[in-house]
């Protein structure tokens, strides 16, 4: 799984959150055949979860759902984005040929 952490710098740090447990789920894929779907990540400031997002597979987006807390995880919707059509089926396609 390629995930995305915005805001985060090249290994850690930055105001995103760079805090995140990856083995469990990733021990799950591969013994199970289970992709992960979102893994959550904190930012931690002096022992204290300041910020939480969801991570999700590269071209997925984690998008705020307009209630409560946008530093909350829970709060966040993942948006699988849909897959371009193949070009040649929709020149096929056309009524104007």
């Amino acid at each position: 799984m390629r995930s995305m952490a915005p805001g985060v710098g090249h290994c850690s740090g930055g105001d995103g959150p760079d805090t995140s447990h990856t083995v469990a789920p990733l021990v799950k894929w591969v013994e199970e055949g289970i992709p992960p779907f979102r893994i959550e990540a904190s930012l931690v400031r002096e022992r204290t979860v300041v910020r939480a997002r969801p991570l999700c597979a590269y071209q997925s987006v984690a998008v705020w759902d307009g209630r409560g807390d946008t530093n909350t995880a829970s709060r966040a919707r993942v948006l699988i984005p849909a897959l371009p059509t193949n070009r040649r089926q929709n020149d096929e396609n056309r009524d104007d040929k």
